[in-house]
């Protein structure tokens, strides 16, 4: 049967022989019970054979072969119309002739003529008659009568009319001018024949080795259609990728030719089984017309070789879509679809508001890359941020919520379904979904171009040099840590500034003077107890105080002691508590009967070892109370004078404490403002390392893209890769205004500032960054020098990829250039399906016949493309293997599909698409083929 996904591989053997055979013709019964078992019918063993080696081999397409005969294959086509041979999707008949000259083996050239299965067996038979072959004066016709008439003149010894005829097919020779005539006189013929040359060195074209018939070979290349031969050599040669260029090819033999093969069957073992597994595939439906593609697709339509030509596609790739039969409203509805979709190119066309964009917007609305999460205003339109104006699904979905579809996948077992507002994805696969607009977005963000780059050579050097892409990731990883430390080192150049700033200095300086004026007032009232007390009284006072000041020092380093045993205990419980917790994880992970409990751990010894000191601590702090209360007490007692001069001791000791923390507190402003300056230096430092990082990086890129380049890119052929370090000069102007005043700052700052970073990004050693002692003068009134800091070592990097096209950087392209380069990116990125709504858009028609249609078919080996357009080019020349014809009627859209070498399919190509006939007529001209 025949399948509608359009153009797929199936196994062709076009060269098989029945028992009609007169020549060579060897299909025999094993032993007498099998000729019983057939009551010696011949042809019914055929018929089993041929439909079990064909199931078994999954043959679509059989040429039933006789020489200079069809009547093998009009028995065949009695059996199919009594049912049997149902396994074929097509039989067609092969009629082999000899034509001259000999080959250096002394045999005639074999010459095949394969019938469209349009024409009946009359009209074959018919054709067959206009054939004539000169002997003795005779013209003797190509019919059964006179071919044993023709055998009977040559050898009038021979008496059997069977003999006879053996005898005259043996003898008749078609001269292919007559062939051609008869071909063409007759309309019925035309376009309904090919004609096919062996190129055996024995008995094919490739024997005529003498360079005096070296006119005549070219000439019978000429005039054939196909060449059969199944070896590689032969096939590279009429492909034009050997000894000859394709010009050198087209100009000898007229065209590129195709190779097709065949078992040349004879006998039942040779049945489908042709020598060293050269099986015939073709690319095509199951037609005569998907036989004449390979006309004009030589080499990518027809492969000779073992295993299914088909390159492995995702497995998840779409095999099927089906949506029921839905009204949308009063004006559209959708009519039942259920499409068996190709994973190769499928192509869908249409006229204006035909549906084209309609089932690729279902299709992607699947997607979690596509989800839009929509809102929407009160008249039930979507908001701008996330409205879509080409969105087929957007304009109805809220008038037809319960839409559904069902999407089948080629790996045989997934499917899904959802209604186009349910908040479900496919999960296991992606797609990349480029809606109308998305190239040129893109091709106006280079941030999104330069990911969409990385990502694309990334995926395809996997594997290939492991050291560098993780050199490459260790960078990355080490850029991100730098910038962590930036951020952490200006938050500790704000707290030191703010911690050490002139105010605090100033005031701590003011604090110190004012501490030794009230020291030295002290020192001066206490000279003049000098003399005025007795030894014993200044003694006993002088002990007193000091006792004082020891006992109240003391009990100030007890209390000191207790709060931090008190800290240390709360410490060791959290500690305990993690670690057995910790503990207790790996215990219940218990899976080995030879693994061992691990016990909690215990802190008790420590615990009360800490409690004792505690407890000790406590005890002392009150003994340490009591002599300061005694003391205090003593001195109380004392006369007058000693009462003073003990308050005067006592204030003089605090005074000197205080200018003491005072001085501590000055030296630890000028150890801050030394580590300001310090800190500031290693910002510098550390903002040097990460372009220094960034350069790295830049350089490690540059070495995977020279391993992307040597690595098979015929996609992008055209289209080179460098690597930069990109600085955003503007978002770096762009801050600066928050931090400058802009009547202040001079003009050049920025750009003196701009050029230390560019300088040292090109080929500097050293970043030396501009600096201007008036920095601080030139900021707002509510900034400070830590803001002018953070502005100017924030990270203004990004590692971008600089695009060439044909030696022209990306920037200075068309818009119709650029759109080429993306959609070929795209093209390139990965093996998952890609959808494009017309891609085409801003490019002309030289630029996607010269750049894109070869883009395409190569993409296509590896993935499953599906395209709406209206672009001739890219559905004919890109050899789209299935075509969807979109169709808006009676206000209902409905899909048809078939491939290219469907005549209904390529009608509608023709008149739907722009250039469509000039399409055609630039695929067949394409290898020399009129």
């Amino acid at each position: 049967m025949i399948h509608f996904g359009g153009s797929r591989w199936c196994r062709w053997d076009l060269h098989i022989h029945t028992p009609e055979s007169i020549l060579n013709m060897q299909f025999s019964f094993e032993n007498s019970e099998d000729c019983k078992r057939y009551n010696n019918n011949i042809w019914d063993k055929y018929i089993d054979e041929l439909e079990a080696k064909g199931e078994k081999e999954n043959i679509s397409v059989v040429g039933i072969t006789d020489y200079c005969s069809v009547d093998g294959y009009e028995k065949i086509i009695d059996y199919k119309q009594r049912g049997r041979v149902q396994n074929f999707d097509l039989i067609l008949a092969n009629v082999e002739f000899r034509i001259l000259p000999v080959t250096s083996k002394d045999k005639a050239i074999n010459l095949h003529c394969i019938f469209s299965d349009e024409l009946t067996v009359a009209e074959i038979k018919r054709f067959l008659n206009e054939l004539n072959y000169d002997y003795r004066n005779r013209k003797y016709k190509c019919n059964k009568e006179e071919l044993i008439e023709l055998g009977r003149a040559y050898n009038p010894d021979i008496t059997s009319d069977k003999e006879c005829y053996k005898e005259g097919v043996n003898q008749f020779k078609v001269d292919v001018e007559n062939l051609k005539e008869v071909i063409n006189k007759d309309e019925r013929y035309k376009e309904k024949v090919f004609i096919v040359i062996s190129n055996n060195s024995q008995d094919g074209a490739s024997g005529l080795r003498d360079n005096s018939t070296g006119s005549t070979r070219q000439e019978l290349y000429r005039n054939a259609d196909f060449i059969f031969s199944g070896n590689e050599k032969c096939r590279n040669y009429f492909l034009g990728k050997s000894s000859d260029t394709i010009e050198n090819i087209i100009r000898k033999c007229g065209s590129l030719k195709a190779c097709i093969h065949g078992s040349d069957a004879h006998d039942f073992e040779k049945l489908f089984n042709p020598d060293m597994d050269r099986f015939c595939w073709i690319k095509a439906e199951p037609t005569f017309n998907g036989l004449r593609q390979i006309l004009f697709e030589p080499e990518s339509r027809v492969k000779i070789q073992k295993e299914e030509p088909e390159a492995q596609k995702n497995i998840y790739s779409i095999k099927r879509i089906s949506i029921p039969s839905t009204n949308i409203n009063q004006e559209l509805s959708i009519r039942n679809v259920e499409l068996q979709l190709n994973k190769n190119l499928v192509a869908i066309i249409g006229g204006k508001g035909s549906g084209k964009t309609a089932i690729i917007d279902i299709i992607a609305n699947c997607y979690q890359e596509h989800d839009r999460s929509r809102q929407y205003n009160n008249k039930g339109k979507a908001t701008k941020n996330n409205e879509d104006k080409n969105s087929f699904v957007q304009r109805i979905e809220k008038e037809c919520p319960n839409l559904e579809v069902e999407l089948e996948y080629i790996d045989k077992h997934s499917t899904f379904n959802k209604k186009i507002t349910d908040n479900i994805f496919f999960q296991h696969g992606v797609i990349r979904y480029l809606p109308q607009g998305k190239i040129e977005e893109v091709a106006g963000n280079t941030e999104l171009l330069h990911k969409i780059i990385q990502q694309l050579i990334f995926t395809n050097i996997q594997g290939k040099n492991n050291n560098e892409y993780t050199a490459y990731k260790n960078n990355e990883e080490k850029i991100v840590d730098i910038n962590n430390g930036i951020i952490s080192i200006l938050g500790e150049i704000r707290v030191l500034l703010k911690e050490s700033s002139s105010e605090i200095l100033l005031e701590h300086e003011r604090q110190l003077e004012i501490k030794k004026g009230e020291l030295k007032d002290k020192e001066t009232k206490l000279t003049i107890f000098s003399g005025q007390l007795s030894e014993e009284e200044e003694k006993v006072a002088t002990e007193a105080t000091e006792k004082l000041k020891d006992f109240d020092m003391e009990y100030e380093n007890t209390i000191d002691y207790a709060e931090k045993c008190f800290s240390t205990l709360e410490h060791i419980k959290e500690w305990e508590n993690l670690i057995n917790a910790e503990i207790c994880e790996l215990n219940q992970a218990y899976f080995d009967s030879n693994l061992k409990q691990i016990p909690n751990i215990e802190f008790s010894n420590l615990i009360e070892l800490i409690n004792y000191n505690l407890s000790y601590a406590s005890m002392r702090k009150e003994y340490f109370n009591e002599e300061k209360i005694k003391y205090s007490e003593v001195i109380k007692q004392f006369s007058g004078k000693q009462s003073e001069r003990a308050s005067l001791l006592k204030d003089r000791d605090n005074i000197k404490k205080a200018i003491h923390e005072i001085e501590e507190k000055i030296s630890e402003l000028h150890r801050k403002k030394r580590e300001y300056i310090s800190k500031v230096k290693e910002l510098f430092a550390k903002y040097e390392e990460l372009m220094l990082y960034y350069k790295s990086q830049k350089n490690s890129y540059d070495r995977i893209i020279e391993l992307f380049k040597s690595i098979d890119t015929e996609i992008l052929s055209s289209i080179s890769f460098k690597a930069e370090v990109y600085f955003n000069e503007n978002l770096f102007i762009e801050l600066s205004e928050d931090v400058f005043d802009g009547r202040k700052i001079p003009d050049d700052f920025l750009e003196k500032t701009i050029k230390s970073i560019k300088d040292f990004l090109d080929d500097g050693d050293s970043f030396n960054y501009y600096q201007d002692k008036k920095t601080k003068e030139y900021l707002r009134r509510n900034k400070d020098l830590p803001d002018y800091y953070r502005w100017l070592t924030q990270d203004y990097f990004r590692l971008d990829t600089k695009v060439y096209f044909n030696g022209t950087e990306l920037s200075k392209l068309s818009v119709g250039q650029k759109g080429a380069v993306i959609l070929k990116l795209y093209l390139a990125d990965g093996d998952y399906p890609i959808i494009l709504d017309q891609p085409e858009d801003n490019l002309d028609n030289r630029f996607i016949s010269n750049e894109l249609i070869a883009a395409f078919r190569k993409a296509k080996e590896k993935r499953q493309i599906i395209i709406a357009t209206h672009n001739a080019n890219l559905v004919v020349n890109a050899d789209a293997e299935q075509i969807v014809v979109a169709d808006f009627i009676n206000n209902s859209i409905a899909y048809t599909s078939g491939s290219i070498e469907n005549n209904h399919i390529r009608k509608e190509v023709a008149s739907l698409l722009e250039g469509g006939e000039e399409a055609f007529k630039q695929r067949e001209n394409k290898y020399g083929f009129q």
